[in-house]
Parts: C-alpha cells; structure tokens; sequence
C-alpha cells in the first residue's frame, strides 16, 4: 500500500474537530502515514488531541509511528514546546518521509474532507 499522505491546510479548531477526526481514522490502520501541516496556519489543543489519539490507535495495533510535516510559522516550536517530536517522527518537508523509489503513495485532502476524502494514487510526490 506504502504511505498514505494527509494534506492539511487553513485553520483547524474545535468547530473542526470532527472533520479532522474522521480523516485521521480513515487512515489509522495503513502502514505509514504522513501528516502535511505545511499550508496550516492554526491548530487548536483539540487537534492535538486528534494527533495523539491517531498516534495512540496505531501504536496499539504496531503501527509504524506518524510522520508530521510542519516548517512555516510557529508550529516546529509548538511541537517542541508539547515535546511531539518524541510521539511523532517530525519533518520540515515530505521528501523527508516519502521513499523516492517508486514506492506507492496515496494521498488525501483533510481540507476538503465531507466524509469521503479525495484520493488520488501516485507514483512519487511531485505527481
């Protein structure tokens, strides 16, 4: 299957909560994941608490540990500050976490997300 990537982007609180829970279950059990941030201009304690509870799930099942992408404003800090980097594996870019050998990607829009997430299988990132 090989990693299934979430993009993020906009702003997400509590009024988001839900929406962002249901794109993190739909991918609690693929074999590794990346979160994209990179286009997040705000996140709330409620989507922290999403974040850990995916963590949380997957490290139950023996999953390989999250990769979060987060490089703009203060989200590295804020991730150092709540010591994230020692729950998530934490990157400033995707190419960080994406195999550049054909490796099978899948990726996911959390922005657009209404239950049924757009999916769009590609070879490598830049497709």
């Amino acid at each position: 299957m090989g990693t299934v990537v979430v993009v993020f982007s906009g702003e997400y609180d509590f009024a988001s909560q839900d929406q962002v829970r249901t794109a993190l279950d739909a991918v609690s059990e693929a074999p590794r994941v990346a979160l994209d941030f990179t286009d997040v201009a705000y996140i709330d304690s409620s989507i922290i608490h999403e974040l850990v509870r995916l963590h949380n799930t997957r490290a139950a099942a023996d999953l390989e540990c999250e990769t979060v992408v987060v490089r703009r404003g203060n989200f590295p800090r804020l991730f150092e500050i709540l010591h994230l980097a020692s729950v998530f594996r934490v990157v400033e870019s995707l190419d960080e976490t994406v195999d550049k050998n054909g490796e099978n990607i899948s990726v996911r829009y959390a922005s657009a997300f209404d239950g049924a997430a757009a999916v769009n299988g590609v070879k490598d990132a830049t497709a």
